[in-house]
């Protein structure tokens, strides 16, 4: 969902006709059911005075004061002789709903999670596969969900050394080309986001680098051989922060850069040599606490937000099992898009 400054309407909203026409099938209709919980962009948020603004013709869809959204986190409800509930705690939370997190140090971080400080407090930063607030949870393969604290680390020589066991002699051998040849003549990225600034990627090798990014909402390609040999380039045309999956594709021929986004080419850039890396690509931060602003010279300033679906190097084999590789505070991407 998109960032907005205006409230969220559910089931309806005060006056139908104000709808804009086209935006339902049919006449317009309030919504008949039950809605128990509400997620908005990986948060949680309790349908209750703290959320709601206002409200109309609302009823108890669960019958008793224990709701199914009562108790959080796993937590138990009962009811008291005076019909009001309570919440029986799992030993991790507290809180009148089991809302609050004990701390990592008290409890500590399952799967390999390291419990550090961030800002006042201590929490989890949890192993690639794991998530939840004491990386109790796994996650499912597929596109990874980057919250904007998350970093994944794709290296390509040790992409080689994890696969040579799967793959056929040939697949494997060009796979070690790559690993060999630093040169990036072709590179080519699935992605979603719906925040309008962030670092995507970051690869370099001594001076030379490459980054991708979202700036105000458009994407961003920088590449040079140093801060004072450096080319910016903000891809012209719609949005790409709007929740829809794009596609970004980048070819070295004929002495020039070419760029397409969304499968159709844009911009044409001339240039003396392909894209030297170190086989280290960077997905949407870096480890250690590194900050983005600094690593990148200035060129992001914020980590990226959003889902990764698929990566191509050098027109090898396409990589969309990200959970071989090395990062942290990656969930899952496990909503429906339509592809570009």
């Amino acid at each position: 969902m998109l960032p907005s400054h205006t409230p969220l309407f559910i089931g309806g909203i005060e006056d139908l006709s104000t709808l804009p026409s086209g935006s339902v099938a049919g006449p317009p209709v309030s919504f008949s059911g039950c809605v128990r919980r509400l997620w908005v962009n990986w948060r949680s948020l309790p349908l209750d005075d703290q959320f709601i603004i206002d409200a109309r013709n609302i009823h108890d869809c669960d019958g008793t004061a224990c709701g199914g959204d009562v108790c959080t986190n796993g937590g138990s409800c009962w009811i008291t002789p005076d019909n009001k509930p309570v919440c029986t705690c799992l030993p991790q939370y507290h809180g009148d709903r089991c809302e609050k997190t004990v701390s990592c140090e008290e409890f500590g971080c399952e799967h390999k999670g390291r419990c550090i400080t961030q800002g006042k407090a201590k929490s989890c930063t949890c192993s690639i596969g794991w998530t939840g607030p004491f990386c109790e949870r796994g996650v499912g393969q597929g596109a990874p969900h980057f919250d904007g604290n998350s970093y994944l680390v794709f290296d390509s020589h040790r992409a080689v050394s994890k696969r040579e066991d799967e793959l056929s002699p040939r697949t494997s051998a060009l796979y070690a080309k790559l690993s060999e040849d630093t040169s990036i003549s072709y590179f080519y990225i699935n992605f979603s986001t719906a925040q309008h600034d962030g670092m995507l990627l970051w690869t370099s090798k001594h001076e030379d680098f490459m980054g991708l990014g979202v700036e105000t909402g458009m994407m961003k390609i920088v590449w040079g051989k140093s801060n004072t040999d450096k080319s910016e380039l903000l891809l012209p045309g719609t949005s790409v922060a709007d929740g829809s999956w794009h596609t970004l594709t980048i070819s070295y021929h004929g002495r020039a850069m070419n760029f397409w986004a969304d499968h159709s080419a844009t911009h044409s850039y001339p240039s003396n040599s392909s894209i030297q890396s170190d086989g280290v690509f960077y997905l949407g931060g870096f480890p250690d606490g590194r900050r983005v602003v600094e690593e990148t010279g200035g060129s992001f300033h914020s980590r990226f937000s959003g889902c990764v679906r698929e990566i191509i190097l050098n027109d090898l084999t396409s990589i969309v099992d990200f959970t071989k590789y090395d990062g942290e505070n990656l969930g899952s991407c496990d909503m429906m898009y339509s592809s570009p």
